[in-house]
């Protein structure tokens, strides 16, 4: 437990897929916390789908009034946590607790998006419009939102990213995948997928002047008569 504290302690709070800490404290946040509360609240395992509130934990650990917990001393709770962190940090730290068995961040959190469309499509576009077992910063909770599956593979996130500057609109920042057309054969329908892999943007233009000065194609629609 020690060594998860200082783990915690040198965090700066971020899922980058080098941290050390972000694979120990999802571990313990979304697996073994979760169970020790719902042991405590009903004296049974906890159902799949039982997640702990951020505010929830903050509470109890700052020993504030929480529901299901009145009368709970803060030595009850105290341990509660430390136990909880204590299993986690034994998954986290392997089974000779020694730092060289730690994990990272992108070991375990890892984008594995296909086209839907990929029996159709050629090799060269699937290489480009696939990402296959790669690293991906974030987590369900963050800005750079992604859903893993049980074995931590991110298949379920925001396709498209917007930061908006309603002061000046063309400041505003965007990113989408695999890219901006949806033809195929165009350079730019999956020229996006490593910046929306690597949590990149680019400037959305979103005035007319600004749109015109940064066109790179037009497509005139004509009736056929």
């Amino acid at each position: 437990v020690i060594d998860a504290m200082k783990l915690f302690e040198a965090w700066d709070y971020r899922f980058a897929t080098t941290s050390e800490a972000a694979p120990l404290f999802a571990y313990w946040y979304y697996i073994e916390l979760p169970k020790a509360i719902f042991r405590h609240v009903v004296e049974q395992d906890k159902p799949t789908d039982f997640v702990v509130d951020f505010a929830f934990l903050r509470d109890l650990i700052l020993d504030r009034e929480v529901p299901f917990f009145e009368g709970t001393s803060k030595s009850e709770i105290d341990q509660i946590l430390v136990d909880s962190l204590a299993l986690a940090a034994s998954n986290h730290f392997g089974a000779n607790g020694g730092a060289q068995d730690m994990v990272q961040w992108g070991q375990v959190n890892k984008l594995n998006v296909k086209h839907p469309l990929q029996a159709l499509i050629d090799d060269n576009t699937l290489s480009c419009a696939n990402l296959i077992d790669r690293p991906r910063d974030g987590n369900i909770s963050t800005l750079n939102l992604g859903y893993p599956d049980a074995e931590g593979n991110v298949q379920g996130g925001a396709s498209v990213r917007l930061v908006i500057d309603v002061g000046k609109w063309d400041n505003s920042q965007a990113i989408n995948m695999p890219g901006q057309s949806g033809d195929p054969k165009n350079r730019h329908y999956c020229d996006l997928t490593e910046s929306w892999a690597t949590g990149e943007y680019f400037q959305f233009s979103f005035s007319r002047k600004s749109v015109e000065e940064n066109a790179s194609l037009h497509i005139n629609v004509r009736p056929r008569n």
